[in-house]
């Protein structure tokens, strides 16, 4: 007889994950899936904060995933208690090259965007911003806003467009 646990997946469930990510805090300043589960395909996005073993995201697709959970044996203090394992991409669509979104950059002084008018500007190491004409107003409103969102466009699969800033 073995002492070792055995590891079970639930049944299959279906996420659907946006075409951007959104910035959060979990032990730390983050990015953020956002998600719509199965039960639940409505216009309100949850917030993600896990990753799914064997799926490579891109920005601005939207995915269905078929997806199967597993508790963890030892949940590490900063992680989620489950473990999300890709059974299958069931759908990936682009999303409307025009379509607007939001994204938190500043939030109580943590800071998600970095960068300079010089170097240019990231979302987190992941994504890159073509500020365009509004390079200076980021560089400065990062140094003094307290709470900044910005709206932006897809530009390609390496980066997205900021078209307004809003002190939050």
């Amino acid at each position: 007889m073995s002492c070792e646990k055995k590891i079970f997946w639930n049944n299959k469930t279906t996420y659907r994950v946006n075409h951007y990510r959104q910035t959060c805090v979990g032990v730390g300043p983050r990015l953020c899936y956002l998600v719509q589960e199965e039960d639940n395909l409505t216009v309100d996005w949850s917030f993600f904060y896990s990753g799914f073993q064997g799926f490579t995201y891109e920005w601005g697709y939207v995915y269905d995933l078929k997806i199967r959970r597993r508790e963890r044996i030892s949940t590490p203090a900063d992680a989620s208690k489950y473990i999300y394992k890709l059974v299958e991409v069931i759908d990936r669509q682009k999303a409307d090259p025009d379509e607007e979104f939001e994204i938190n950059i500043v939030n109580h002084m943590d800071h998600y965007v970095f960068g300079d008018t010089i170097e240019g500007f990231v979302l987190f190491d992941d994504i890159e911003i073509d500020c365009g004409n509004l390079c200076q107003d980021l560089s400065i409103m990062l140094d003094t806003a307290e709470s900044l969102s910005g709206v932006f466009k897809h530009k390609d699969a390496e980066t997205i467009e900021l078209v307004e800033l809003m002190i939050t």
